[in-house]
């Protein structure tokens, strides 16, 4: 009995652990939100600086050879426009284009991955039952998943799933795979500890 109480307070552990993560990670997405929005001020300032700084010299009074063409003004006042567009453009372009297509799959992967260890006790349970019989495709586990858990599950949590229990990607998840990564994962406490 003392050794079951044991067991039971090293799972709550781990659990509390795994929710620590999980929660770390949803700070560091707010975080990087945060700086986001901290650089796009930044480049708005320097866009908005390039162009203040030659107005600021063009209207120093100093006499050179442009006040008396009629075209000149506007066609500062335009290429300082264009000039502190681009300068905003397109690194907020790169910045949403490039570099959040990745994030945002990075984000529905850390959701999937709250969802999963929410529910980390079904799907231990789930797929014990039914990789009893042997191997078991991705389709059958996620639609038993979604009965066991009572919603659905999406495809970027079995995605996940699968990345973890399907090494040779025969769409087929096994007890094998399963069972070493318990093992690894216990060993690696045992000597982290």
């Amino acid at each position: 009995e003392v050794q079951q109480i044991g067991r039971i307070l090293t799972e709550i552990n781990e659990r509390i652990d795994d929710t620590r993560e999980v929660l770390n990670i949803s700070l560091d997405s707010q975080r990087n939100r945060i700086l986001t929005l901290n650089l796009q001020t930044s480049l708005l300032t320097l866009s908005l600086t390039a162009i203040a700084v030659p107005a600021g010299i063009l209207g120093m009074n100093i006499p050179l050879g442009l006040e008396e063409d009629v075209n000149a003004f506007p066609t500062v006042i335009r290429a300082m426009g264009a000039v502190g567009l681009c300068m905003y453009i397109i690194p907020v372009s790169y910045l949403y284009y490039g570099f959040f297509r990745t994030s945002k799959t990075r984000v529905k992967e850390v959701v999937a991955l709250q969802n999963l260890v929410h529910d980390m006790d079904v799907i231990e349970r789930t797929f014990y039952k039914m990789a009893a019989t042997g191997e078991v495709s991705k389709k059958d586990f996620q639609s038993a998943m979604s009965e066991a858990t009572g919603r659905p599950i999406s495809d970027a949590e079995m995605e996940l799933i699968s990345k973890a229990f399907d090494e040779d990607g025969d769409d087929q998840l096994q007890l094998a795979t399963y069972k070493r990564i318990i093992e690894q994962s216990i060993s690696a406490k045992k000597t982290w500890k």
